[in-house]
């Protein structure tokens, strides 16, 4: 009877040792295992924050290159056509040239003037002013006003129109005064030769014109 107490008492002591014996066995690898687990820690570096630099560029947009291209536009050419030129009225011109170098002695108040047409012009239908040249050959100093006239074709007489007459007188004489021309009513002195612009009021169906003595011719 005695041995199978004690069998039972030792079976009774395993069962009783055999579960501490596994918890402290669980307990020392749980153990283990925490301590593993910090000693792991402790060997695997701990990762720092490295800071990460972007560096940014500005990368230049292409530009646009634009091209330009001047295309020449094509010439149209015009048919060439003479140029317009102003014909000048034929009569005018004859009776114009009929005056041009006509010359003669003539006479005022006593006083003789050689006198030459130097040149003429047409400023209106009636009306043509001439540039004389006079020679004073007298001994005392005068004027050659209204000293000649003109004749034409017709036998009709036009005498030398005074300023006040023909009101454009002296505006067209204005720019002549800076080449030496005098005026009609200006004194020349004696053997001085001067220009004088004179101007006649004439008829405009007149085909020629000549220079006449208007007082008696001299004596």
């Amino acid at each position: 009877m005695a041995a199978p107490r004690f069998l039972l008492g030792l079976i009774a002591l395993a069962l009783a040792v055999v579960p501490v014996l596994a918890q402290e066995g669980e307990s020392a690898g749980d153990a283990l295992t925490e301590q593993d687990e910090a000693q792991t820690e402790l060997a695997e570096p701990t990762p720092t924050s490295t800071p990460i630099l972007i560096v940014v560029t500005a990368t230049p947009e292409p530009s646009p290159i634009v091209v330009v291209t001047a295309t020449p536009q094509p010439t149209v050419e015009a048919a060439a056509e003479p140029l317009a030129t102003a014909t000048p009225d034929t009569a005018v011109m004859n009776r114009l040239e009929g005056l041009q170098g006509q010359n003669g002695t003539y006479c005022k108040a006593g006083t003789r003037f050689a006198i030459r047409i130097l040149g003429a012009s047409e400023t209106r239908a009636d009306t043509i002013a001439l540039v004389i040249e006079a020679i004073n050959l007298g001994s005392h100093s005068e004027d050659i006003g209204r000293m000649v006239d003109l004749r034409d074709d017709r036998g009709r007489t036009f005498d030398m129109a005074s300023a006040s007459e023909y009101l454009r007188y002296y505006d067209e004489l204005r720019p002549l005064r800076a080449s030496g021309v005098i005026s009609s009513v200006t004194n020349i002195q004696p053997g001085r030769t001067e220009r004088v612009y004179t101007v006649f009021l004439v008829a405009p169906d007149s085909a020629s014109f000549r220079v006449t003595q208007r007082r008696p011719p001299c004596a």
